[in-house]
């Protein structure tokens, strides 16, 4: 934000006045179907996330650290869900380049770097509160016990504010379909005659370079050494496993898009690996309510209990961590046998609904969604949007200019558009 308010850096870097709106227009290629999944899906992450966070709130999950650390997590969750589902599928339906929204976008950018790198430091320290817990219990509760998690948070709130203020947006082009650091992608330079390379945001850059090797890291060696250290019934192991489960795929969701996002550095970028990694960061940010409500048996219990207005007997998340009775006043005594049934009724149709959502997810967004984009046949692309993309990506030819424009959808020759060194 440091950018945002000092007019002539700002000026220097996201002036609009190169081009009217309607010029602006001209670049700008809307994507209704695309958008309205995309907003469809942030809706179902958002409304299956936000009861996990009122159940993890509760006393019995926050005197654990682990679920303060997830808990944590999920509050960045929600607020980039926000920006990568409800600001960038109403966008997306009505087609978007920076200079026609530079204040939501840019507002809606910083958010989403600093709820990224947020993510990035919270889920190394989740890991690292795991292998603590795993190896060394004592150091961990040196560390973690009690209030001791609010320090992590408060590392973590820094870091999150230093990218928030003194780094570069991201900004949407409909046409690209994701978020990136050059407001001015799909517009030729000649058109907007500035440096792209300015808008590289290294300190983010750094944060992918060095927290997603170390997630990779630290989630290996976890499962190495379950394999050395495991015995038997241990009681006390089988929480740590189921802990471990439940954080360690949250933060995998974590990982996929953050190596995507390393990869997109130095590997060619076709359209269709664009649209992937937007899903995947979306997932990354969502698929933390469905895992916990997969996963964790007595977060389900308890949700259900709210939604139903049910009354839970006997769940638990593990040894000294059980499950609470959530209805203290019950107008009727049902027989016990009468809600069991009624219980397990509803926790097999939340189960059956949970699977179902995720394969629908599944075959939408690798399915429909890339259709919609127009992505099933590159040929298919209009003249305008070809002309675009010969702007928008990396030389992959090493052999050509490295200034030249190219045709991503030119396969017939060797160095197309460009002039040989």
């Amino acid at each position: 934000m440091e950018i945002y308010f000092n007019k002539a850096e700002y000026d220097r870097l996201y002036r609009c006045d190169y081009l009217n709106e309607s010029q602006w227009r001209e670049y700008v290629v809307q994507r209704p179907n695309t958008g309205l999944l995309v907003l469809g899906l942030g809706i179902v992450y958002f409304i299956t996330y936000v009861p996990c966070l009122m159940v993890m709130c509760r006393k019995q999950f926050f005197e654990n650290s682990c679920f303060k650390i997830m808990f944590f997590n999920g509050l960045f969750d929600i607020m980039t869900i926000i920006m990568t589902g409800f600001i960038t599928g109403y966008l997306l339906i009505t087609g978007t380049v920076f200079c026609l929204n530079p204040t939501v976008q840019y507002i809606a950018g910083i958010l989403g770097v600093a709820g990224w790198c947020g993510q990035c430091l919270n889920c190394t320290i989740l890991a690292i509160n795991r292998c603590l817990d795993f190896w060394s219990p004592r150091l961990s509760m040196m560390l973690f016990e009690g209030s001791r998690t609010f320090f992590w948070w408060a590392v973590v709130v820094i870091y999150a504010t230093y990218f928030t203020i003194f780094t570069k947006p991201l900004t949407l082009s409909s046409d690209i379909i994701m978020w990136l650091y050059d407001p001015y992608v799909g517009v030729p330079q000649d058109v907007v005659p500035v440096e792209r390379s300015v808008y590289n945001n290294f300190p983010n850059y750094y944060n992918n370079f060095i927290l997603i090797p170390a997630l990779f890291v630290l989630y290996t060696f976890l499962i190495i050494s379950i394999r050395l250290k495991t015995t038997g019934g241990n009681s006390q192991l089988k929480t740590q496993l189921h802990l471990l489960k439940q954080a360690g795929l949250i933060c995998l969701l974590n990982f996929i898009p953050g190596f995507l996002f390393i990869c997109d550095l130095f590997l060619p970028t076709p359209p269709i690996f664009i649209f992937i990694t937007l899903v995947t960061w979306q997932l990354g940010n969502g698929g933390g309510g469905l895992i916990l409500v997969i996963v964790n048996k007595t977060i389900r219990e308890q949700i259900v209990a709210m939604v139903f207005n049910a009354r839970l007997r006997g769940g638990s998340v593990g040894p000294g961590i059980p499950s609470m009775v959530t209805n203290s006043k019950i107008t009727s005594s049902p027989s016990p046998h009468k809600r069991k049934t009624s219980s397990c009724g509803h926790l097999a149709a939340m189960k059956i609904a949970v699977v179902v959502l995720l394969l629908l997810i599944v075959v939408v967004e690798c399915y429909y969604v890339p259709r919609s984009a127009g992505y099933e046949n590159q040929h298919s692309y209009s003249a305008k949007a070809a002309h675009l993309a010969r702007h928008y990506y990396t030389n992959p030819y090493p052999s050509c200019h490295p200034n030249c424009v190219f045709d991503i959808f030119d396969d017939d020759s060797f160095c197309p558009g460009c002039t040989l060194l």
